[in-house]
């Protein structure tokens, strides 16, 4: 052989051996295998949602490493102290893993030249994340920093099986002869309230004891979906038809606040609906008084247990089950949340961005999903006829077996894909029979200008509890809903909403 011809040979073999050092990127077209090599990725995070430290361990992400022929160079930090251990680490930009989870300051961070710009990376290698721009389109909007670039990927809240909508107690409704499905409007659920009221309806001997409906410190205004008003994920800042408009100030929620008041003068809500806490709920539950509730559907199987510990699972139907109640418009509506979770980011210290892009869209796909959420098919879950079926190890969960193999935890990027699998039965069907009604908040948080900021950092503090106090006022009846209204009104001009309101639309354009 020619000395020209060895040294191109030699030169192809030496290439050869140095890329299984930097992991051989695979045809990837968004499944695995995303890595023909095994490969090492590094990333500093924490598991805020289960908020379990041994993510290193879980078996449902082991199977999604192994799949994906991935290595991790995991720093796992507990979640209480992440930001107080992590911000200074941002702040020295030091010797940082390839990834890194941030929960504080991302838009500042987008100017701190630590994180590498992500559109290109996303345009050749997003298959899974960009299918999230379809579903959900403020997202892409939402994430972009004002100089037009893409710096963090968040971790997704897929609300449709974990909305928030009305729940009712069924032995309630039929001890008064009605069904779930008698109730479809508000009209229909006030009535049931009164019934409820009027009526010794858990059989206790005691008229007095029931509470038609139970709400929690801070959720009132969910029930204000229900006038076509989107607060509870704006700060009551919300669109429609393209324009930004605040809610408290429409005619819409002065007719919410005079049904809010009714239900109060009536003793049809608990008259501690402002400050109520979990321990007054769980006690409400235990005591079997609460004729509905607003709140996440993936309750519902929790609250039946509460209200009778002896609740079978497997076969008897929920004692608190799931409507979707029509609003203004004669639509059944649930509320889902902000879809935007924590931010990862490629730092400037990943020697291999592609790769690192490549592993985090194959953390958003369908397979991924169904193994951290699902499990493993024929030990949690199996298919018949098309539909999952799962097994009662997966029910069982016998010493927090499902969060032992990785459910609900967001260490990673990727996203929530299923919170109805650990309902029961009726709840599983009910969820995906509302799913398709699930009205997530219309607006959501965006990077803003310094200028912008400045504005936003003036009056939102203030006018937050200038809304809180009043609309509280109306609610319980110390201020007049139809004496007082157009000078509450006008306050909430007068101390700058307007201004609020010009930034937000601009950052909508």
């Amino acid at each position: 052989m020619h000395t020209r011809a060895k040294t191109i040979v030699a030169l192809i073999l030496a290439l050869m051996l140095l890329l299984p050092a930097v992991g051989v990127l695979a045809d990837y077209n968004g499944t695995a295998p995303v890595f023909e090599e095994k490969t090492t990725i590094s990333i500093l995070t924490c598991n805020g949602a289960s908020k379990r430290s041994d993510v290193a361990d879980m078996l449902w992400w082991q199977k999604v490493l192994e799949k994906a022929n991935v290595e991790l160079e995991l720093e796992i930090i507990e979640d209480s102290i992440y930001n107080d251990v992590v911000q200074p680490r941002l702040a020295a930009a030091q010797d940082l893993p390839d990834i890194v989870r941030v929960q504080q300051g991302a838009a500042k961070l987008t100017k701190s030249g630590i994180f590498l710009p992500l559109n290109e990376l996303i345009d050749k290698y997003g298959f899974n994340f960009k299918k999230f721009y379809e579903k959900y389109p403020q997202l892409e909007s939402s994430i972009t920093a004002t100089d037009g670039n893409i710096y963090f990927i968040p971790y997704i809240y897929t609300t449709e099986s974990n909305s928030r909508t009305m729940m009712l107690n069924v032995p309630f409704l039929e001890a008064l002869g009605m069904k779930l499905e008698d109730i479809k409007t508000v009209d229909d659920l006030y009535n049931y309230l009164v019934l409820v009221r009027d009526n010794d309806v858990n059989g206790n001997g005691d008229p007095n004891d029931e509470i038609p409906l139970f709400i929690r410190s801070g959720m009132i205004d969910l029930l204000a979906m229900y006038w076509g008003l989107d607060i509870p994920n704006t700060g009551g800042y919300a669109i429609k038809d393209g324009k930004v408009f605040n809610c408290y100030l429409t005619d819409e929620y002065r007719d919410f606040l005079r049904f809010v008041n009714k239900l109060y003068n009536e003793n049809l809500i608990n008259k501690e609906f402002l400050s109520a806490n979990y321990d007054m709920q769980t006690a409400a539950f235990s005591t079997n008084t609460v004729g509905s509730i607003m709140h996440f559907v993936s309750n519902a199987t929790s609250y039946s247990q509460a209200i009778n510990p002896e609740w079978n699972f497997y076969e008897d139907e929920p004692i608190m089950q799931i409507t979707a109640l029509e609003n203004n418009e004669g639509q059944p509506v649930v509320y889902g949340r902000n879809i935007l979770g924590v931010n990862f980011g490629i730092t400037r210290f990943c020697k291999d961005p592609e790769a690192a892009m490549k592993f985090m869209d194959y953390l958003y796909s369908e397979e991924v999903g169904v193994q951290t959420w699902y499990g493993t098919e024929g030990e949690d879950y199996n298919i018949v006829d098309g539909k999952y079926e799962f097994t009662n190890k997966y029910y069982d969960n016998v010493d927090d077996y499902r969060g032992n193999c990785g459910y609900n935890n967001d260490a990673y990027p990727g996203y929530q894909y299923d919170y109805s699998a650990v309902q029961a039965k009726t709840i599983f069907e009910q969820t995906k029979q509302v799913a398709p009604y699930t009205w997530n908040p219309t607006r959501m948080n965006k990077h803003y200008t310094d200028e912008q900021q400045d504005i936003l950092n003036t009056y939102l503090t203030d006018l937050g509890t200038y809304f809180s106090e009043n609309t509280t006022a109306f609610m319980i009846g110390t201020r007049s809903i139809e004496d007082e209204w157009d000078s509450f009104v006008s306050g909430a001009k007068d101390m700058g909403v307007e201004q609020v309101i010009a930034v937000y639309q601009a950052a909508e354009e």
